[in-house]
């Protein structure tokens, strides 16, 4: 059987050429309707979006203002500058040299003086097309330069604005999620500190309270939140990027609230030990040398093993 090849865009112009059966067509546009038809964004009128635009440049003004970005007037001489066409906008600040030069020149007169040499200036009265179309190009180039300093701010501005809007919209969401992942990295029960004594292993492992867990969550989310990198990752769907800094973060924290009791029972830990073996005559514990027999057995390797610790992070 032969197919019917139909080219889509003889129905849709634009872009590249794709060839298609003419089945395949009609159930592509039918898909097409049936999305359309079961979309839930409602379609707004030409009026409402005049609206909503309205509404959005009277925020974008009122935060400028507040923030002191830009000023009410500078917002009308955007407006102006833009809507200026290029000819006119070049002439405008031409007649403004041209009269600080020529101030002999009557009032009435000097307008029309300047456009005509403002017209000689750029060849716009040529009958030569390149000429012509030379003079264009220079008003063109010039009336650019003439808006970019104000251009430039305003879409600056814009573009804060637009971020700023975008992280109010998003932030509780971002907040929400943050919270509920760091649930699962603040445990019960922490494995503090790890070596060997001898041919035995020690670990000091700490409870943590449910209060105390509470506000190591609180510190954890309150670092994260703040942080620009993680919410950057959770604006681009990366959640395993959000869990590894919220991994990060939560090691951070936890060692941060229980080092001061971490310390304190390795120093009980390695005490018992020393007193252990010195009452059977055993070899001290490292390091255990001249550290003495009684209640002050085993400090000076519990604080050797503290101070290594103090640096870390």
């Amino acid at each position: 059987m032969v197919k019917e090849n139909v080219d889509i865009n003889q129905q849709e112009p634009q872009g590249d050429t794709v060839q298609v059966s003419h089945a395949e067509y009609q159930a592509l546009k039918q898909e097409l309707e049936a999305l359309k038809a079961s979309s839930n964004e409602p379609q707004l009128t030409p009026e409402q979006i005049a609206q909503q635009n309205q509404v959005y440049e009277a925020e974008l003004i009122s935060y400028a203002v507040k923030e002191g970005r830009m000023k009410l007037d500078e917002f009308d001489k955007v407006k102006e500058l833009t809507k200026t066409p290029d000819t006119e906008l070049v002439f405008k600040n031409f007649l403004q040299e041209f009269k600080e030069d020529n101030p002999d020149i009557d009032e009435d007169e000097i307008e029309q003086e300047a456009r005509s040499v403002f017209e000689d200036k750029y060849d716009l009265s040529s009958s030569n097309e390149n000429r012509k179309n030379r003079g264009l190009n220079k008003i063109k180039s010039e009336a650019n330069q003439l808006r970019s300093p104000l251009a430039t701010k305003h879409s600056e501005l814009r573009k804060e604005y637009d971020e700023i809007t975008s992280l109010r919209k998003d932030y509780p969401t971002f907040v929400k999620k943050v919270s509920e992942i760091t649930e699962g990295y603040v445990p019960e029960k922490y494995n503090f500190f790890n070596t060997k004594d001898e041919d035995s292993d020690v670990s000091v492992d700490l409870d943590i309270s449910e209060e105390d867990r509470k506000n190591i969550k609180k510190e954890i989310n309150k670092r994260l939140e703040s942080s620009p990198e993680v919410f950057s990752l959770f604006k681009k769907n990366d959640i395993e990027g959000v869990k590894k800094a919220i991994e990060k973060v939560s090691k951070e924290v936890v060692f941060e609230t229980q080092r001061e009791a971490g310390y304190a029972k390795i120093a009980q830990e390695f005490k018992r030990r020393g007193i252990e073996k010195a009452s059977v005559g055993s070899t001290s514990p490292f390091p255990l040398n001249n550290s003495g027999i009684g209640t002050n057995v085993g400090n000076n390797a519990a604080q050797t093993v503290i101070e290594s610790l103090k640096n870390k992070k």
